[in-house]
């Protein structure tokens, strides 16, 4: 059996740069930037800390590190949802089920010590980071604030005994003549007959003042969806000021009726094609390689949108996505990753197929009682 062992924050390197290795011989992940890694496991830079505690253990066999993984517990996460889970994140590891199966009973004694009673994951290290282990397609880079693992992952989990607590879906949609879904058009030019709805974009300069018209369409647009947790303003500060680097006014905006906030949409470019580029690090010339390579990304991530429950079905989701269409096409951008989208979500499900999205990516939250 292996060691495990709890990582300090003086060695969070060793944490962080185990998949560097587990990874070096794949095609299609892509390494984070390990300064952000650092900011982002960091409890004194983290406001997530404010709320919820977290340890880091690495597996170790013969001196040397074989998988890691992290045990997390939410409060705010409990509090919301009256639950009393531990969750686990940043778990990656050798195929070796001996190493999973120590990595996750760490996760599963940390809970007992804490009165929980189920496990659920991975959270990295909540559904508001990354989240999910990649089920099915597994031959395509992850892209901008996705997970990517091996295929063998999942046949752990199942020998585990870990079940699926919900599944998360991307859709593809690619415009091959660089036009707007012909239907998509059709509804969103009779939407915008029917109604005086108007959108204001949000850019590195104004982030600050429209922040608040964020968190009320984020905060009603996403409260009754599974897993869903009300970010803190100091988290959402936290999330605006890391994205800014990579905001696109384009492709950031906010709708209103009147002076009203109903819906809310925000992609951006896939940064992982620029940060592949890196190996990780900025400096000495990561840097350079990443702002070469930003020039010829080719594809946009929807990493959220949501509308209000007092304007759903009444197209408002349409506009969103069209107005995002219309942009990303007027950037010279063809491709478009949409997702994550809850499975349990119907209405968002099937929208995206009407406008031609296809599923091509699935990612699984497992779970299992302690």
């Amino acid at each position: 059996m292996p060691q495990i062992n709890e990582i300090s924050q003086s060695n969070i390197k060793y944490f962080i740069k185990f998949p560097f290795k587990l990874y070096s011989d794949c095609d299609y992940w892509v390494p984070p930037l390990i300064s952000e890694e650092k900011k982002l496991l960091d409890k004194n830079k983290n406001p997530f800390f404010e709320h919820s505690k977290m340890k880091n253990f690495v597996a170790k066999r013969n001196g040397e590190i074989v998988g890691r993984i992290s045990a997390i517990i939410n409060h705010n996460h409990n509090k919301t949802h009256d639950e009393k889970i531990v969750f686990f994140g940043f778990f990656d590891f050798i195929d070796d089920p001996e190493v999973s199966k120590a990595l996750l009973q760490k996760v599963r004694d940390f809970g007992n010590e804490h009165g929980m009673n189920t496990v659920r994951g991975p959270m990295n290290p909540s559904t508001n980071d990354t989240c999910g282990m990649l089920i099915e397609g597994f031959n395509d880079d992850p892209v901008v604030m996705m997970p990517y693992n091996y295929p063998y992952y999942k046949e752990h989990m199942k020998s585990h005994n870990y079940k699926k607590a919900m599944d998360l879906y991307s859709y593809e949609i690619v415009s091959e003549d660089h036009s707007i879904p012909k239907k998509l058009d059709r509804i969103a030019k009779i939407l915008k007959k029917r109604r005086d709805y108007y959108f204001k974009y949000i850019s590195k300069k104004n982030v600050n003042e429209l922040i608040d018209d964020v968190i009320t369409v984020y905060n009603k647009a996403w409260e009754s969806n599974w897993g869903f947790v009300p970010m803190t303003e100091k988290e959402i500060m936290h999330m605006a000021e890391s994205l800014k680097p990579i905001l696109e006014p384009p492709l950031a905006f906010v709708i209103y009726d009147k002076e009203n906030p109903i819906g809310f949409s925000l992609s951006l470019p896939d940064a992982n094609q620029a940060i592949k580029k890196t190996n990780g690090k900025l400096f000495p010339f990561g840097f350079i390689k990443m702002m070469l390579a930003w020039k010829n990304i080719d594809r946009v991530r929807n990493i959220t949108m949501g509308v209000i429950p007092e304007y759903r079905q009444k197209g408002v989701e349409a506009l969103l996505i069209h107005k995002t269409f219309e942009n990303v096409m007027e950037m010279g951008i063809n491709k478009a990753d949409l997702g994550w989208i809850l499975e349990n979500n119907k209405m968002m499900n099937r929208e995206l197929v009407n406008i031609g999205a296809e599923i091509y990516k699935k990612f699984r939250i497992y779970e299992k009682k302690l």
